[in-house]
């Protein structure tokens, strides 16, 4: 289980290290201006977040809309991106609601490479980002990146080196908002170059979240051995 830690920790760095220092440590260097940030490389554009995409809500998703699996468009809830088939990509959906009702409910309708995660409560604290596959709708938990000027994998990537923790509203339920994101400040690489490091990441956070998952199984078959071996020492089999 440490082992697990340590794997998702060095995941982490990764992200973060490629999208704002770029793979090549030996190119020059330059003073962002932007304490968290430090030095990116000189070649690089400061700018804003929502000069390079669009921030956009979710909708409320009244119980009497949910559970139909034959309509038009998908709606994740937030606890969808913690499905096992939606690792990446957001492709597996337990609720559909039609055009018809997404006009009804105000429910905007994201474009495919969207990047969703959660806005509010627990599960924003578990940094989750997610690419949408199709055109979909999202809860009101959840906010959306649509990518403008800007290659959406490396978009994923560099949303996913943001701890929203540090940036949420103080209280009991942690929130955050559009305005607290569009305005922060990137380093953006060249189109080329954002398109390099989202394949560098691809493969590489492949090989750590492989691993991490056949750890993850080796623990569950261990428990299970556990248990069976005790069961078996105090009930005389053994």
């Amino acid at each position: 289980e440490r082992l697990v830690e340590l794997l998702q920790e060095k995941r982490s760095a990764l992200i973060t290290q490629a999208v704002t220092k770029g793979l090549d440590p030996n190119v020059p260097m330059k003073d962002s201006g932007i304490e968290w940030l430090g030095e990116i490389p000189l070649h690089w554009t400061l700018m804003t977040l929502k000069k390079i995409g669009n921030l956009q809500a979710g909708a409320g998703f009244p119980d009497e809309e949910q559970g139909l699996l034959s309509e038009d468009l998908p709606f994740f809830k937030v606890g969808d991106m913690g499905l096992a088939t939606n690792k990446k990509e957001m492709i597996d959906c337990p609720n559909t609601i039609s055009q018809t009702t997404a006009k009804k409910l105000r429910a905007y309708v994201f474009p495919p490479m969207t990047i969703v995660f959660a806005k509010v409560g627990a599960a924003l604290l578990l940094n989750k980002r997610r690419l949408l596959s199709k055109p979909s709708c999202i809860d009101n938990n959840m906010m959306g990146f649509i990518p403008k000027g800007c290659d959406p994998v490396w978009a994923l990537y560099w949303l996913s080196g943001l701890d929203l923790g540090e940036l949420a509203n103080p209280g009991a339920v942690p929130s955050v908002n559009e305005g607290q994101i569009r305005d922060m400040l990137i380093g953006l690489p060249p189109p080329n170059e954002q398109r390099s490091i989202a394949a560098l990441l691809d493969v590489e956070t492949a090989k750590l979240d492989s691993l991490i998952t056949k750890i993850r199984e080796a623990i569950d078959r261990l428990k299970e051995y556990r248990t069976s071996l005790i069961s078996a020492a105090v009930t005389g089999k053994i």
